[in-house]
């Protein structure tokens, strides 16, 4: 049987320059508003300081949390599933 090579880092998330996916888009975001606004610097700035907010809460919990707590709090929601604050259900 061949050996087939398996890259360590498989299940990381993507990076560009130094920023994970998930808070480069952030930053990108509060740029595009403040292109769009024309106060770049500001957003700019603002952006830089949501990433620091943003990356000290995701240290605190693990992995996949974020995108549990936004299922759980509704602002994205799973399809053919109930909503999360249904309490009687049908079979």
């Amino acid at each position: 049987m061949k050996k087939v090579p398996v890259f360590r880092h498989l299940s990381q998330q993507a990076k560009i320059l130094w920023l994970e996916l998930d808070e480069f888009l952030l930053l990108g975001g509060f740029v595009l508003i403040g292109y769009v606004t024309q106060v770049l610097i500001t957003m700019t700035v603002a952006g830089i300081i949501m990433i620091v907010i943003y990356m000290q809460v995701k240290k605190k919990f693990p992995r996949g949390f974020m995108a549990h707590a936004f299922v759980w709090v509704g602002f994205i929601g799973l399809k053919r599933y109930p909503n999360t604050f249904q309490t009687l259900y049908y079979e």
